[in-house]
């Protein structure tokens, strides 16, 4: 982190060292393997005002060159294990590239394995960060209910970061508040969601986004609540929508139709294979750019209703290849019910009686 004191001093924390600050992802089907199973013995991260007596020069995380020294150790008070920092600084700031800044395998943890069960942000800043990939990942069980859940205080002080790619990727968002989540200066959204869990009634309404030009992968195997609305993100300028919600798990219903989707090339895959979605509004698309729409609705055996335009404005595609493959259930307009031969982006419009179409009017 670099941290100011009141006049020009700066110092920085330390990032990740290169054994604990591997990407999550490096092309193709190559992803970082996540985490076992968090011990029973969970840690708190938290600054503290008093340097414990004893504590040297060998525990200082700033970076070489800092002006004031960052101290980081392990303790145990009052029946709980803490990990402490402590500056003399006003404001730290959060490393440029905070990669697994304060995940499971944090390097100023010096090898322990245990989780965090609480992190604290209170004192820290986030807004010279330009990368937090799986920042707080503790878990690889972060979809399933026995993973530990994780309190995260002053949570919104991560919304300064300029790049939320991977963010809570392997994270267990379960009981935190994510309309604390906005993101405003965001400028990708990549895998932002990957393999992360959140609650039944998690509330993304909040969730903006800066200038971001990608969002490919955004929700990628997302185990996230029921009704997913995502009514103030700014996608004004985002041409990737590639796999955003693919494999999406819990969630019955997604409200995109707030996106501005009018300088969007690739709309691939963009909800296939999803597992239990049943109704997808895209009612306020506008595809006069998008040239692959192949697969977007592919394996979706649960949906029932998309809420659509007139018509999908398809001038400049050229790929719609199974768009609405194997989605038995789907019905449009005027009870134009899925037929496996009639999958391809001409069938993207309102059914009207002897016109198929798998898109229902918007009520």
């Amino acid at each position: 982190m670099i941290v100011r004191v009141q006049g020009s001093q700066k110092l920085a924390f330390k990032k990740n060292n290169s054994v604990h600050n591997t990407p999550l992802y490096s092309g193709g089907n190559n992803y970082r393997m996540p985490f076992a199973r968090c011990p029973n013995t969970l840690y708190t991260f938290q600054r503290t005002n008093q340097l414990k007596a004893g504590i040297s020069s060998s525990f200082n995380e700033a970076e070489t060159g800092s002006d004031l020294p960052i101290y980081v150790w392990n303790d145990y008070k009052g029946g709980k294990n803490y990990i402490f920092w402590y500056s003399e600084a006003d404001i730290v700031y959060a490393p440029e590239d905070a990669t697994l800044f304060l995940s499971r395998v944090a390097s100023f943890k010096r090898n322990n394995a245990s989780c965090f069960g609480e992190i604290d942000l209170d004192g820290i800043d986030f807004s010279k960060t330009k990368k937090m990939d799986s920042i707080f990942s503790q878990d690889t069980n972060a979809l399933l209910s026995t993973s530990p859940l994780l309190k995260i205080l002053h949570l919104e002080n991560i919304n300064a970061a300029k790049n939320a790619e991977a963010a809570f990727a392997y994270t267990n968002l379960r009981g935190l508040d994510m309309s604390k989540i906005t993101f405003e200066n965001a400028t990708s959204f990549m895998h932002t969601f990957y393999k992360a869990t959140a609650d039944t009634h998690a509330d993304f309404s909040k969730l903006k986004g800066g200038n971001a030009t990608t969002m490919e992968k955004m929700f990628l195997m997302f185990k996230g609540p029921e009704n997913l609305s995502l009514s103030s993100l700014n996608t004004s300028t985002v041409t990737n929508m590639k796999d955003m919600f693919r494999n999406l798990a819990a969630t019955k219903s997604i409200d995109a139709s707030s996106f501005n989707t009018e300088n969007v090339t690739d709309m691939n895959g963009m909800f296939m294979g999803t597992s239990y979605v049943e109704t997808i509004d895209v009612s306020g698309f506008n595809t006069k750019n998008v040239t692959d729409m192949s697969m977007m609705f592919y394996q979706n055996n649960w949906l029932k209703t998309i809420y659509g335009p007139e018509e999908f404005d398809r001038t400049n595609l050229s790929l719609s290849t199974n768009m609405f493959g194997q989605c038995s259930q789907l019905v449009g307009d005027a009870s134009w019910s899925y037929s496996a031969g009639s999958v391809d982006a001409t069938y993207a419009r309102i059914g009207k009686p002897g016109l198929r179409g798998y898109f229902k009017a918007k009520p």
